[in-house]
């Protein structure tokens, strides 16, 4: 009687996926995030940032925040930074600020 070695009971109870590289089946199927600026609904890659959105739907309002010329909210109204993480459904205000540089107030 031949020995023919298959697979182990322990090996065939995993299963396989057979479309993929396992390591690329989260990265691959993880769609782009919704998020919404200055109320209009936006994509954007999973693991961008504020300011990687701003670069690429509103580049202008990312010089004027850089440059202290405008300012970003959540949707609570609190400050956030260009660096902060988008997460789906994020909802940011990105606007100018209504003061003129170097005029003090009357």
């Amino acid at each position: 009687m031949a020995n023919e070695a298959g697979p182990s009971p322990a090996a065939q109870a995993v299963p396989r996926c057979n479309w993929a590289p396992c390591d690329r089946i989260f990265t691959s199927v993880i769609p782009d995030l919704p998020v919404f600026l200055n109320g209009r609904a936006l994509s954007v890659p999973a693991g961008a940032t504020l300011g990687d959105l701003l670069a690429e739907h509103e580049p202008d309002l990312l010089v004027a925040l850089m440059a202290g010329e405008g300012f970003a909210t959540d949707a609570r109204g609190l400050p956030v930074e260009p660096a902060v993480p988008l997460t789906a459904g994020a909802i940011f205000r990105v606007r100018r600020s209504a003061r003129l540089g170097g005029t003090a107030d009357a």
